[in-house]
């Protein structure tokens, strides 16, 4: 819960405030500001539950409610409600494949393959965006590509981009 002891987002409260008077003293206009608060704290703190630490962190992976790169190392990338840059492009390829899953959910995540590194992408999304080498994009369904390094039965990188409500753009 560290981004509601910060700064900005107390920052950010104060504005939507003032803007709120503003708007009820020339515009007669009402805005619940404080059941919008209330309902975002509770989203906050139910993704706090749900990922077991505090939200607006990064780190091993993950991304959440900030904006972060991230070299290979891990197997599993997660972006919720920020932005991830995932560099690919020095990853190694052993004897046998390697697998790594990218999901975004409310967010933007931009993977950097190297062309030369044998690559098959599986790409779900669920009202989002996966843009894909080649000019392909996947907006609700499954789509796999292959990149021109790759042949079956050679061991190669296999990537799995799951994205719900955000974007993710594959480049090489």
């Amino acid at each position: 819960m560290g981004i509601i002891f910060s700064g900005g987002f107390w920052g950010v409260v104060l504005i939507l405030l003032g803007v709120t008077v503003l708007l009820k003293a020339f515009f007669n206009l009402d805005i619940p500001v404080f059941r919008i608060l209330f309902g975002f704290l509770i989203i906050v703190f139910g993704l706090s539950v749900f990922l077991g630490r505090p939200v607006g962190f990064s780190g091993k992976g993950d991304a959440v409610f900030s904006d972060v790169t991230f070299e290979a190392g891990e197997d599993k990338y997660n972006t919720i409600f920020g932005k991830a840059v995932l560099d690919l492009k020095n990853i190694k390829i052993g004897e046998t494949n390697k697998e790594i899953e990218v999901s975004t959910v409310f967010g933007e995540t931009i993977v950097y393959l190297d062309p030369k590194i044998p690559t098959i992408v599986t790409a779900n999304a669920a009202f989002g965006e996966v843009r894909l080498p080649g000019g392909n994009e996947a907006s609700f369904g499954k789509k796999t590509h292959n990149n021109s390094s790759y042949k079956e039965g050679k061991p190669h990188l296999k990537l799995n981009v799951n994205v719900v409500f955000g974007s993710t753009k594959v480049r090489e």
